[in-house]
């Protein structure tokens, strides 16, 4: 045997055993999350419109409707604040003045609703919901949703297209309806 047919029979034998090893990724963030709760305080998600993980094309306008359920023993007052930001943590601005809600006593509920422009030059708009008790200044336990960010709205079908062919194959959850038919999901 020569050294030529050796070395390419040993290089075939790396290069197979190579492609059988499978690199473990960081899994991705799930579209939606809630920070670990503090004590005494605490926001939960009741509605939201439109769902986490829908497809935002850029430059256009989109109208956020969230109702949330709190509990707050930590202070008698407090606010649900709407936080609009990219995913390099820059703020995005409706161009009016930032959303919240009074949230009185121990229990309750609250809506908001917050129209905001796309930002054209990033690919995630991220929406934050913290729970903010008088007298404090950090928090935790906060709502976050995320959102993709597309060129167009043929790009949100063909995503919406791949989400559920993933899904199909185990790999996604959303569901695809074209001209009034469920494709899958």
């Amino acid at each position: 045997m020569s050294i030529r047919l050796l070395s390419r029979i040993v290089f075939l034998g790396c290069l197979t055993w190579a492609s059988s090893l499978t690199v473990a990724a960081d899994p991705p963030l799930p579209w939606a999350f809630k920070g670990k709760s503090a004590e005494g305080y605490s926001i939960d998600l009741v509605s939201l419109d439109p769902v986490p993980g829908t497809p935002l094309v850029r430059g256009s306008s989109v109208t956020f409707k969230i109702a949330v359920s709190y509990k707050n023993v930590v202070s008698p007052r407090g606010k649900i604040i709407l936080v609009f930001q990219d995913e390099k943590n820059g703020q995005v601005t409706s161009g009016g003045p930032q959303v919240s809600a009074d949230a009185s006593g121990s229990e309750g509920t609250a809506s908001l609703e917050q129209t905001v422009t796309v930002p054209a030059h990033s690919n995630e708009l991220r929406l934050f919901v913290p729970l903010v008790p008088d007298g404090l200044e950090n928090t935790s336990g906060e709502l976050t949703f995320r959102y993709p960010i597309v060129k167009s709205q043929k790009m949100t079908i063909v995503n919406g297209l791949w989400d559920c062919l993933a899904s199909s194959s185990g790999r996604g959850t959303s569901s695809l309806i074209i001209g009034g038919n469920r494709c899958c999901g």
